[in-house]
């Protein structure tokens, strides 16, 4: 499994719409990549509420999550529609994301493993074997302890300058 500290694997695969997608897309960013064990299963169900239903506070921080499975997209695609999951879900069907991260079990899924990765793209925590109920706010609660991403994306100032019809940068540099 890939160890705290270390720079994580970049991978490139397709989402649940058959869209490629890679994790250096997200270079710079946070990121939550969460592995879970099969789509539409109910612990995998409930854990991808739990990010669904707190994607506001990582939206907001500019925090990106990533569900990854051994699913097909089109399972995948079910899962997400069926259940309204606002968050990329990555196809790992060749199983290679999966062994990249150390997380492919026995039984040929991916273990239920997150990997919370920084700006420059080091792992800076691993959750292992994750509840599902809850997880997202245990993730919420690492960011902001691990100081990733603490505070909330200002909008006030844009919206105090609308408000008042000034502009946003008065001195125009």
């Amino acid at each position: 499994m890939i160890e705290i500290g270390t720079k994580a694997p970049d991978f490139s695969s397709v989402d649940s719409d058959g869209k490629p997608i890679s994790l250096s897309q997200f270079s710079g960013k946070v990121v939550v990549l969460y592995f879970y064990p099969r789509a539409n299963t109910p612990g995998c169900t409930r854990e991808g509420i739990s990010f669904r239903d707190n994607i506001r506070w990582f939206n907001d921080r500019d925090v990106v999550v990533l569900g990854v499975s051994t699913d097909s997209p089109a399972a995948q695609k079910k899962f997400k529609d069926k259940y309204s999951l606002n968050f990329a879900m990555v196809s790992d069907k060749e199983k290679t994301v999966s062994k990249a991260y150390g997380v492919l079990s026995p039984t040929g899924t991916a273990s239920r493993t997150t990997f919370l990765i920084g700006k420059d793209g080091n792992v800076a925590y691993v959750f292992t074997k994750v509840r599902p109920d809850g997880h997202a706010q245990e993730v919420i609660n690492k960011i902001s302890e691990l100081g990733l991403r603490p505070h909330a994306k200002s909008t006030r100032s844009k919206h105090l300058c609308r408000t008042l019809k000034i502009p946003a940068n008065p001195t125009g540099a």
